[in-house]
């Protein structure tokens, strides 16, 4: 087995494992009511993206597919990286404190707050 065959492995297990890994938190997790969910939806998106055309490279490359990539690498995938670096200045460099909402389901009590059940 040379180490090409174990790497193209390894991207078609990967590719395999992100794409079940994305349709799975698509389909089970409430991503959409928080900023922190978005971040997860689209960063999982790029990364399960990425595996899955250099999977499909491995079968065919057509002109339009080259273009397909382009876009793909010249502007999805910076927008998803700036965002995830904005995150993370926002957060730790800048010591700011985040939103208490911003990481929470929309319908959780915010933070410090306990949830009042009537009796």
């Amino acid at each position: 087995m040379t180490p090409e065959l174990l790497g193209t492995i390894g991207i078609y297990l990967s590719a395999a494992i992100s794409t079940v890994g994305f349709i799975g938190f698509v389909s089970l997790a409430r991503f959409w009511s928080s900023r922190g969910g978005w971040h997860v939806f689209w960063y999982m998106l790029t990364i399960t993206w990425v595996l899955d055309l250099s999977t499909v490279a491995h079968l065919f490359d057509p002109p339009w597919f080259v273009w397909l990539r382009v876009g793909t690498f010249a502007v999805g995938f910076p927008i998803v990286l700036a965002w995830r670096s904005w995150i993370i200045f926002d957060l730790q460099l800048w010591n700011r404190r985040p939103d208490p909402g911003a990481y929470r389901e929309a319908d959780s009590p915010p933070a410090g707050e306990e949830e009042t059940h009537a009796a």
